[in-house]
């Protein structure tokens, strides 16, 4: 299926980009509001609160390289948000509903257990929350609803700096791409015990689930590649194999270099190291990618 191009509009409560902000999609009658823990007490007396919702809390790392998330639902968002006030992790809270009242009890109770699952299974945040959301039964029609209601709020999230329910999917699959889309090249890195195979993308670097790091590391090695190779082994990320690493799921990293250095063992300029299977470099590809557009 195509997909079209939608409007999202962003609304500055307070006229600052570090302030409260309201988030609409075009032809959606969800909403989202976002808001800096400093912002609660302004918070609690937006109408928005009124309707029942889902509620997403995020925080900063507290051990590791991950960020803390608790996700909710209420049909009271300001009554089960002063409850959370004595949760420290948090620094920031998304309120999601509808602005027609459409989503009730059941839908939010489904969407709850829903966005908790797609957490765990992204595995870019530590998940807060001590289960998994009630397990909910809804009609067809209704988890239907709910469905359209999760495709529209997880394209707008991402919009919000909220990714931790974002799932890798591999670019190589019939349903990914399109044609004349560079993002589904298969890119290859090679080293000295290092094989791994991924692919660059707008929102990071994917490396591909069996992909082998080199074991030891260089005494050079940057400290934050270093980091995010200590923290991809200690979560079984990276697991041992002999006598190399192995990477047990679909990895993204921020970049391609990231990447590179984690599965080299050294600091490394990705654009360089990975290459195409005619032996291109990621570098030569997006040079051509400009060449080819300046030449339509």
């Amino acid at each position: 299926m195509t997909q079209r191009g939608a409007s999202i509009r962003i609304f500055l409560i307070d006229g600052t980009p570090e302030g409260m902000r309201i988030a609409t999609k075009s032809n959606w009658t969800g909403r989202v509001l976002m808001a800096a823990r400093t912002d609660y007490a302004r918070l609690r007396n937006r109408d928005e609160l009124k309707a029942p919702g889902i509620y997403i809390l995020v925080g900063p790392p507290d051990e590791g390289l991950k960020d803390r998330v608790y996700v909710g639902e209420t049909d009271d968002l300001v009554t089960r948000l002063d409850q959370h006030r004595q949760k420290d992790f948090w620094s920031r809270v998304v309120v999601c509903n509808a602005s027609d009242d459409s989503l009730n009890k059941a839908h939010i109770r489904y969407l709850e257990a829903r966005l908790i699952a797609l957490a765990k299974r992204a595995d870019i945040a530590a998940i807060e929350n001590a289960n998994s959301g009630a397990p909910v039964r809804l009609s067809e029609a209704d988890t239907e609803d709910a469905e359209t209601y999760l495709d529209e709020l997880l394209v707008l999230l991402p919009v919000l700096g909220i990714r931790v329910f974002d799932i890798p999917e591999d670019p190589s699959s019939p349903a990914q791409g399109t044609q004349g889309d560079h993002s589904s090249t298969l890119l290859h890195l090679a080293g000295p015990e290092a094989n791994a195979t991924g692919f660059d993308r707008p929102d990071g670097f994917l490396v591909q689930e069996g992909s082998l790091a080199r074991a030891t590391t260089v005494a050079s090695i940057g400290r934050g590649v270093l980091q995010t190779r200590e923290q991809l082994v200690a979560d079984g990320t990276l697991i041992e194999d002999g006598l190399q690493l192995r990477l047990t799921k679909p990895h993204n990293f921020d970049s391609p270099s990231q990447a590179a250095g984690v599965f080299l063992g050294r600091s490394a300029n990705g654009r360089i190291e990975w290459k195409d299977a005619q032996g291109r470099t990621l570098s030569t590809i997006q040079d051509n990618q400009v060449a080819e557009a300046d030449g339509d």
